[in-house]
């Protein structure tokens, strides 16, 4: 429990972070591809100068034992190329985070994790990458929840790179719509071989 606040924090200072593009928007990706390392190297920048201009920024770090290639979100989408997605439904109200007496989080605790979310993985849905934004519309009420944190959403893609502007409307959709906590890595063993059947 006390990880997924962790996540949740670290995905608000980072995941929400905003820069003027070349055509004019506010987002951090380009309009006509999208590279997770070029996005992941932006977010570090952007973090890098938030402490040296010493601004207060909230830091967590997150476990080591924890295994950050299976994460998954309460939404979470597996996107193959720009006509071909997977998707699953994890959860659509935001855990229960207590504080007090937690005990210490474990490698078994990752390893427990990873299996759960890859059983989830081979449940996922076959979809077209065009039916995201109707499925986050369809999901809003659950994601935004008029609380103080959305609903974290997820994206794993096959490749480092995608062309095209997909993943532009997507986050343009999210942030014009208050889900701005969301993660985006690149797919991991079990995800490709979902993909791939």
């Amino acid at each position: 429990m006390r990880l997924a606040f962790f996540l949740t924090i670290i995905l608000l200072v980072s995941g929400c972070s905003k820069k003027q593009n070349d055509d004019g928007s506010k987002l951090l990706v380009h309009n006509n591809y999208f590279s997770v390392s070029e996005n992941n190297r932006k977010l570090d920048s952007i973090k890098n100068n938030l402490q040296s201009d010493s601004l207060e920024i909230i830091e967590i770090h997150k476990d080591k034992r924890y295994n950050d290639d299976y994460h998954i979100g309460a939404i979470h989408f597996m996107i193959s190329d720009s006509s071909k997605s997977y998707y699953l439904i994890n959860y659509l109200e935001n855990p229960v985070l207590m504080c007090g007496n937690l005990t210490a989080f474990s490698r078994e605790d990752s390893i427990k994790i990873v299996k759960k979310n890859i059983l989830k993985i081979q449940k996922s849905t076959a979809i077209k990458t065009n039916d995201i934004i109707q499925i986050l519309k369809k999901y809003k009420a659950n994601i935004v929840n008029n609380s103080q944190i959305p609903l974290q959403i997820t994206f794993a893609l096959k490749n480092d790179t995608l062309k095209g502007n997909a993943i532009y409307n997507i986050i343009n959709f999210m942030e014009n719509n208050k889900m701005s906590v969301y993660e985006i890595r690149t797919m991991n063993e079990q995800e490709r071989e979902k993909i791939s059947k």
